[in-house]
């Protein structure tokens, strides 16, 4: 009896889409085979801190950084600082969203992702607790009228 019921299951798995796609799948592992961890060749990891190539910063203006043309790109933090010389300089909460419009990331002039201010904080509602509150702190939060200038530093995923 059991042999008829493995031959029925069996056949019901060759006929099955979702079982022959599971099959064919590249990351499909069998956690009884013996298998060793993946190796991955050396890399290094650089942080670069870049200046802006050219544009000016005003309002309507447009500000143009050159990336480095080799490696991945792991992590962009675009980072500001907004001043008002000898006075106390007070901001409010989500002041990004008065600074910057839109981030246009180019390769070989042509544009591959838009990201609008709209954008930047639908991608920060998505944070979870710990990673909320350092860009919370960094980013979003009201600054007090202590200091001449703050420094503002947005992650762009």
């Amino acid at each position: 009896m059991t042999n008829i019921i493995k031959c029925l299951i069996n056949n019901s798995n060759s006929n099955s889409a979702l079982i022959n796609t599971i099959n064919a799948s590249e990351s499909k592992k069998n956690p009884a085979i013996y298998s060793t961890k993946h190796i991955y060749p050396a890399a290094a990891t650089t942080y670069v801190k870049q200046t802006k190539s050219s544009g000016s910063i005003a309002v309507g203006q447009t500000v143009t950084f050159d990336l480095l043309k080799y490696g991945i790109a792991q992590q962009i933090l675009f980072c500001y600082k907004k001043s008002a010389g000898a006075v106390d300089l007070q901001t409010g909460a989500l002041d990004f969203l008065d600074i910057v419009d839109r981030i246009e990331l180019l390769s070989s002039s042509k544009v591959i992702d838009t990201i609008t201010r709209y954008d930047l904080l639908a991608q920060i509602s998505d944070l979870d607790t710990c990673q909320f509150n350092a860009v919370n702190s960094g980013m979003l939060s009201a600054r007090g009228t202590s200091a001449a200038s703050h420094l503002f530093c947005c992650p762009l995923v």
